[in-house]
């Protein structure tokens, strides 16, 4: 039996809090057991910290970790290490909806020696009809190919604890956890088989400033360690499979066109960050159309 520890990152999340811990406390496990489920609330004003007392009182697992001011996300994966008591840890945001079996699955190729990291497959909950809708469906089916060729983790993962903390100024925690895995010796594995649920961006100026953010951070993140991404290493694959997609009818151009000029605007506004930027880029505006996944589930398919 693998038992975990697992930590919630909240930020203004009362809509959806709730759920997640619901679908956490109620996952079909049979290898795995989630000993605690820790929650660091940071900044919150909205009844988020409510909602999760009132969790606790019904499932002892449930620790409320309150943080006054917001610090980003990397201190408050810090804080859940810190405060975590088992080896294995899974880390998964607020705003998202795990499946039944998606810890059970992302622990179990942790019973392996060699393996240190496992991310799940992160599936929208957009609709495909909306041109912002389907830019979402495409960066995240596009992640899923990569993560099928080289291990890419993103919205819920779980690793060993082999390192004490994140840099506080990292933007994009799982990669940076990634690296800190790989320079312990140890592998990264996508569990597609286990799925977790999210809602992007419903406008463009969303999708931009969180694709900036996260492009800003791939690159400092690449900087200051030897460590590159799977879409950095593959970035010309990336454009061939676009390019075959395209080919074969099976996106629509106009739409297609679209999302690869988006892309490549957030690119170089990020790149802009990363190098030129005097501004810590840690703490990003939060993205208020992802914040209810639940009102658009169950995914349309």
């Amino acid at each position: 039996m693998i038992e975990c520890s697992v930590g919630v990152m909240a930020h203004n999340e009362a809509k959806n809090i709730g759920n997640v811990l619901d679908r956490l406390a109620g996952q079909s496990l049979e290898r795995a057991s989630i000993t605690e489920i820790i929650v660091v609330a940071g900044g919150c004003d909205d009844g988020t910290e409510d909602v999760v007392r009132r969790k606790a009182e019904s499932d002892p697992r449930v620790r409320l970790v309150v943080e006054p001011a917001r610090k980003g996300k990397a201190e408050a994966v810090n804080r859940f290490l810190a405060e975590a008591t088992k080896d294995v840890c899974v880390v998964v945001g607020a705003d998202t909806l795990p499946d039944s079996r998606a810890v059970e699955f992302l622990c179990l190729p942790l019973e392996r020696g060699e393996v240190g990291m496992t991310g799940a497959r992160p599936i929208p909950l957009n609709s495909r009809k909306t041109f912002p809708g389907y830019v979402v469906h495409f960066l995240w089916s596009m992640h899923h190919d990569v993560a099928l060729k080289r291990p890419k983790c993103g919205e819920m993962v779980a690793f060993k604890k082999v390192f004490d903390r994140l840099p506080a100024d990292t933007v994009v925690d799982e990669p940076q956890i990634e690296a800190l895995v790989r320079a312990a010796g140890l592998q990264i594995v996508y569990e597609p088989r286990a799925e977790v649920y999210n809602l992007g961006p419903d406008n463009l100026r969303e999708i931009v400033m969180r694709r900036r953010s996260i492009v800003a951070g791939y690159e400092r993140l690449s900087r200051r360690t030897t460590h590159r991404t799977a879409t950095q290493s593959l970035r010309w694959w990336l454009l061939s499979r676009v390019a075959v997609r395209a080919a074969r009818g099976e996106e629509p151009l106009l739409f297609l066109a679209g999302a690869v000029a988006v892309e490549l605007a957030a690119r170089i506004l990020g790149y802009w960050d990363a190098v030129f930027s005097k501004e810590p880029l840690h703490i990003w505006p939060p993205a208020e159309s992802t914040k209810d996944p639940a009102a658009s589930f169950p995914p349309r398919r």
